[in-house]
């Protein structure tokens, strides 16, 4: 029920959020359904962090001609958030981690939004929820979607190596698209 009314109407109690997950993690862990059996944690409950840190210590009040940040939700009073190149936030990263990723690298993230977008429950997490609260659902989700997507990713690419059939349709896809691409940056 829980899960459903987050789905509809912002949270406001993070413990109680906290708490909800925790135990949602907990119950699938266990396995408890009817009939009971016996619970056996043994390495199968991690808790993972969360940091609480106070971010105001004054008074919140509104007061009549007070403009709020963000506006009331709607369009007026939106800033658009600049959107950076994607060769710059790449160029950020590897300075950062010491790595040297290139754009072809960074599709994962493209398949892995197409992923986040067929989750409905997300879709409807983020619909209902500011952006501070539709990050612990995204949070929840994101690891669970990283490993399938290398799941997927990994199953593609052995199925090219596997099945001569499905190569033969994907080298003749992939010999197209290379040639007129190629043959259009020669200029």
């Amino acid at each position: 029920m829980y899960s459903f009314l987050l789905q509809i109407i912002p949270f406001k109690d993070v413990d109680l959020h906290k708490l909800y997950l925790f135990l949602d993690l907990l119950l699938r862990k266990t396995k408890l359904g009817p009939g009971g059996g016996g619970i056996k944690l043994t390495d199968e409950v991690q808790l993972k962090y969360y940091k609480i840190e106070q971010t105001f210590n004054g008074d919140a009040s509104v007061h009549e001609g007070d403009t709020l940040p963000g506006g009331g939700g709607g369009e007026a009073g939106r800033k658009e958030e600049e959107e950076e190149e994607l060769s710059v936030i790449i160029e950020r990263i590897n300075k950062r981690f010491g790595v040297n990723l290139t754009q072809a690298d960074w599709i994962v993230t493209e398949q892995l939004g197409e992923d986040f977008a067929g989750d409905e429950e997300l879709v409807q997490k983020a619909k209902n929820n500011p952006i501070a609260d539709f990050r612990y659902a995204f949070e929840h989700s994101f690891l669970d979607k990283v490993v399938r997507r290398m799941d997927q990713n990994e199953a593609f690419c052995t199925r090219i190596l596997d099945d001569e059939d499905f190569r033969a349709v994907v080298v003749d896809y992939m010999l197209m698209k290379t040639y007129k691409r190629l043959r259009e940056s020669v200029g």
